[in-house]
């Protein structure tokens, strides 16, 4: 379910610093800023939701490196079952084969 969103407000603490330059209008400053979160420069990330129906959520996530390497090893992970499955699915066949040249006999 999704909700009308009244307003957000970001905001990213930056573990070793980040370098903008004020003269950006909102939408390039916006868009270095979501680089910078992109390339893992970004150590935490808050974000406070008002809805249209006077709710409010907070996101929350520290380490956003951590959680990103994490995200993608368990993509990696995923790579090798599917990979470890086609061996397994290969060997099958062969066995299958294996066994009807024995019947042949």
């Amino acid at each position: 379910m999704t909700n009308d969103v009244r307003k957000a407000k970001l905001k990213l603490d930056f573990e070793n610093g980040f370098n903008l330059n004020p003269d950006l209008n909102s939408e390039e400053a916006l868009k270095a800023v979501l680089k910078a979160l992109k390339n893992g420069d970004v150590s935490e990330v808050k974000i406070a939701v008002e809805y249209n129906d006077g709710s409010e959520v907070d996101f929350e996530e520290e380490d956003a490196d951590d959680e990103l390497l994490e995200a993608e090893e368990d993509e990696e992970d995923d790579e090798d079952d599917d990979d470890k499955d086609d061996e397994d699915d290969e060997d099958d066949e062969d066995d299958e084969e294996d066994y009807d040249e024995e019947e042949e006999e």
